[in-house]
């Protein structure tokens, strides 16, 4: 007598096994393998963005930096020799 195992799961393609042959006092080994079966996934995205006027001119002014406030960075000197063909730093 031969049998046919289906082995289905959400998610997975269904397998199917035939020709099992099933005796008196036998184990037959049955090893399915799932593959994965079709994904579908739906993303809505709803967003209100504001939009750029471009009905009429305009010019804007762009923000002047406080000179003032800024701390000046130090100045570092470094001297770099060459000896014996490697720089070294003095």
């Amino acid at each position: 007598m031969a049998a046919t195992v289906e082995v289905t799961k959400a998610g997975f393609a269904k397998a199917a096994q035939t020709g099992i042959v099933l005796q008196v006092n036998s184990n037959p080994v049955i090893n399915p393998t799932l593959e994965v079966g079709q994904v579908s996934e739906q993303v809505e995205v709803q967003a209100n963005a504001s939009l750029v006027e471009t009905r009429t001119l305009s010019v804007g002014q762009l923000p002047v930096p406080d000179f003032d406030a800024v701390e000046p960075w130090p100045v570092v000197l470094v001297a770099v020799v060459k000896v014996d063909g490697f720089f070294h730093a003095a």
